[in-house]
């Protein structure tokens, strides 16, 4: 805009602009006489009057906003916190102002407490600023993201500092006890437990059905789980233990059942050692032999059989007596005889035996009788 100005004295003029401020801005004013910059603000010129030309004097304003932004700094605690200082987190803004209107966009920060620097906004826009709560998830964790915030631009930098929480997610394990083969009753069996986060300790579950559960790790996690045999020996059984197992805990809350079965076998009782029966003795007779060879008025000799007690085996002599009897040998009367031996024992098969002789020994004596009689004849 363009002003005139007359009736102006002549000589020396000096002119300078009053400060027009505008609000968040800042203001530079440069003035010129007739084309030719003046310095520190003051257009100094003379006014000749007349004929003359009239003095030219401009004055340029240059308002340039004044503009700040905001720092988000990200921190992160609970479990697992020096793992996430790793994380990139991310964040939206809008901001709002009367010159520039609506500016959005997305920062990215490290959890290990750098700050870093939105976008250069006008002073006094104001800006909302909220975690994605997406980039916030760790697995295997339970994260607690804060609420967005709000902020006015002003001439300084504003710090917002957001903070997330996490804690681990956890689950557990059962041992669940079962028998066969043998009564357990009210018997604790005891378990051994290491895991791969370090956590290791020891149980004890009774085979009634109900299961017991371990310690809570994270998830994850994989446990190995061991009975003690030895303990759960049981007296007059054998024992056929069960493997080890390893079980891995992999959702949140989840108990992994880890079920245990013992089988017994009864031990076979051992007979007592017992003293062998003495045989039975058993002895059998032999036959005794009584011949009598005595030549009978006929002249024929007569041999007879009986029975006789038992005797020992080869008792019978056989010389002439001066009665002219002898066992085994022809009698005065011209008879002999020969009797089995009984069997001591009385039985049938021995009694058998006995009987198969009696031939062979008759026979025996009638050659003896033969003999003798013989021999008197000729004597």
């Amino acid at each position: 805009e363009t002003a005139h100005v007359g009736d102006v004295l002549t000589g020396s003029c000096t002119l300078t602009e009053k400060d027009a401020p505008v609000k968040a801005t800042s203001l530079s004013t440069t003035l010129a006489v007739n084309g030719t910059p003046a310095q520190d603000g003051k257009a100094t010129f003379e006014v000749l009057g007349g004929d003359n030309p009239a003095v030219n004097i401009s004055a340029t304003n240059t308002y340039t906003l004044n503009r700040s932004t905001f720092q988000v700094t990200k921190k992160v605690e609970g479990d697992g916190a020096e793992t996430h200082k790793n994380v990139a987190f991310t964040f939206g803004y809008s901001c709002t102002s009367d010159v520039e209107g609506e500016v959005k966009g997305e920062l990215t920060v490290r959890g290990d407490g750098t700050a870093v620097s939105g976008p250069a906004l006008p002073v006094g826009a104001t800006c909302s600023v909220s975690e994605k709560t997406s980039s916030a998830q760790v697995n295997g964790y339970d994260v607690k993201t804060p609420e967005a915030q709000s902020v006015t631009i002003a001439d300084k930098d504003v710090a917002l500092s957001f903070t997330n929480v996490y804690a681990r997610q956890t689950g557990s394990f059962s041992v669940l006890k079962t028998v066969t083969g043998a009564q357990a009753g009210g018997k604790e069996f005891t378990f051994a437990y290491t895991c791969t986060d370090g956590t290791e300790g020891s149980l004890k579950a009774k085979a009634d059905g109900e299961a017991v559960s371990g310690p809570k790790v994270p998830t994850g996690t994989q446990c190995t789980v061991t009975e003690d045999a030895k303990a759960a020996a049981i007296d007059g059984y054998t024992l056929a233990a069960p493997e080890a197992q390893t079980v891995t805990v992999s959702e949140k809350d989840q108990v992994v059942s880890a079920p245990f079965t013992n089988t017994y076998t009864a031990v076979a009782a051992t007979p007592s050692p017992s003293a062998t029966p003495a045989p039975s003795a058993s002895g059998k007779a032999t036959p005794s032999e009584s011949a009598s060879g005595e030549p009978t008025p006929g002249g024929s000799a007569t041999n007879e059989s009986t029975p006789s007690d038992p005797a020992p085996s080869g008792s019978a002599s056989s010389g002439p007596t001066q009665s002219g009897s002898a066992s085994s040998a022809p009698t005065q009367n011209g008879s002999a005889s020969s009797a089995p031996a009984q069997d001591v024992s009385g039985s049938p098969l021995a009694r058998t035996g006995a009987y198969v002789g009696i031939p062979l020994v008759l026979a025996l004596a009638a050659i003896a009788g033969g003999v003798l009689l013989a021999y008197r004849r000729r004597a």
